[in-house]
């Protein structure tokens, strides 16, 4: 066993080792393509030293989209979490470089349904051996599948038609032999690519899984979020409360398409419109609210054109915000927003962002007065956060949190040219 201080030191149950023994094959594969990955960045920085500053650029988004190749296939053969996690790093902008993250946004339609008799073995064990009595009927065929649930439509008994939301049989031992080899990955990798804080980031994934494996808190989120004061066009589907359990959720069912398939299909015109609503929606939730979907993405909303509607689904995601942390980040946005140079200093130190010095304002406050016309708000938030992990300030994992959000919310609507809207909610909330 190694030396107890070693940062890289795995320990492991004899259980747990043996886990990650049975499934060496899978585990491997990641450790050699992560490698290869991370030589490859190595050599293309050792032969592109002397190049131009543009032709290295070029160069390395070549290669960014290959290693993103890599681990697309690494994330589809494996399976499982593996798919999550690429899911979950697109809500990572500002880490992930876009190529990474349009590749991975592929992966959303990638897993295998299960035959509905494995299925029913949850149900029973949920909500008892007579839980087909309550319904007229319930499709078999899956209307969507994820890493760790179905969802199959259905019709109670004398009631509406519903979105039943199943976990699959085996979600829980699956994340534990997963969770295993992602720990492993990322001790071993962190020292190796330390501009990714691997073992954070690893972190957060696991957090996330164990809150979406534990279905109640879904159901608790969604229950806060239906009853806060939306814009008209914003709305989630009702919750049976009575059906919903740890592996088990029941929704209305919603005619409708998920934003991703509507992208596709809509006009442009539309689609604009939408993009315009999601934006201020998710502006609202921060600002006027303090209670946000943590990581956006097209897959968690339906659209409903025929009542103009967005459909908020996943509601496992969510982060608050106190009273003071979402005041002090309203002010800090608007000062970005409106690059509003004289009060950005106090904005920072109100949002108790940690070692900001007069210095370092100056350098701030010179990229929010020079930014150029075609950056969007968020882009300038994106440079003047990458100022900041330059000079090593303690920015509030919160405020990460929501610049992710923002900046997720920038790469989708600029897919589209869709405008920038975010006045009217600052407005509303100040």
């Amino acid at each position: 066993m190694s030396d107890s201080n070693h940062p890289n030191e795995i320990i492991l149950s004899v259980e747990q080792a043996q886990t990650m023994w049975r499934d060496r094959r899978r585990y491997f594969k990641a450790l050699k393509t992560f490698l290869k990955i991370e030589n490859s960045y190595k050599r293309l920085h050792e032969k592109v030293a002397n190049l131009a500053p543009e032709d290295r650029q070029h160069l390395l988004c070549k290669l960014h989209r290959r290693n993103a190749q890599l681990l697309y296939q690494l994330c589809e053969t494996n399976g499982g979490m593996w798919i999550k996690c690429a899911q979950f790093l697109c809500s990572y902008p500002d880490i992930l470089p876009n190529e990474y993250i349009a590749q991975f946004q592929h992966l959303h339609s990638n897993s295998h349904s299960l035959p509905f008799l494995h299925l029913e073995v949850v149900l029973v064990e949920e909500w008892g051996a007579n839980w087909e009595h309550y319904f007229d009927w319930i499709e078999e065929e899956p209307v969507a599948t994820t890493a760790i649930a179905q969802i199959h439509k259905a019709k109670l008994v004398n009631g509406p038609e519903v979105a039943v939301k199943i976990q699959l049989p085996d979600a829980q031992r699956c994340y534990q032999q997963d969770a295993l080899q992602l720990k492993a990955l990322a001790k071993i990798l962190a020292s190796r690519l330390p501009q990714f804080n691997l073992p954070e980031i690893t972190n957060d994934l696991l957090y996330m899984t164990e809150q979406a494996l534990d279905f109640t808190h879904e159901k608790e989120n969604l229950e806060q979020f239906a009853q806060l004061p939306h814009m008209r066009q914003i709305s989630t589907p009702k919750l049976f409360a009575s059906w919903s359990t740890k592996r088990v959720l029941m929704t209305e069912w919603i005619a409708g398409e998920t934003f991703t398939h509507y992208i596709r299909s809509s006009e442009s015109d539309d689609l604009q419109q939408y993009l315009i609503t999601l934006q201020e929606s998710y502006l609202q939730q921060i600002t006027q609210f303090g209670f946000y979907h943590t990581h956006l993405q097209p897959h968690h909303f339906l659209v409903s054109a025929e009542r103009g509607i967005i459909y908020i689904l996943d509601c496992v995601t969510m982060s608050h915000l106190s009273t003071a942390q979402r005041v002090s980040y309203h002010r800090l946005l608007f000062t970005i927003f409106t690059q509003d140079c004289k009060n950005l200093g106090s904005a920072l130190n109100d949002a108790e962002f940690k070692d900001v010095n007069q210095e370092l304002i100056e350098k701030l406050t010179k990229i929010l007065s020079s930014n150029d016309e075609n950056n969007s708000p968020y882009q300038l938030l994106h440079l003047l956060l990458r100022e900041l992990n330059r000079h090593q300030v303690e920015v509030p994992e919160s405020f990460r949190a929501i610049a992710r959000v923002l900046l997720s919310l920038d790469s989708l609507i600029g897919q589209f040219n869709a405008p920038v809207v975010w006045q009217n909610v600052f407005s509303e909330a100040g």
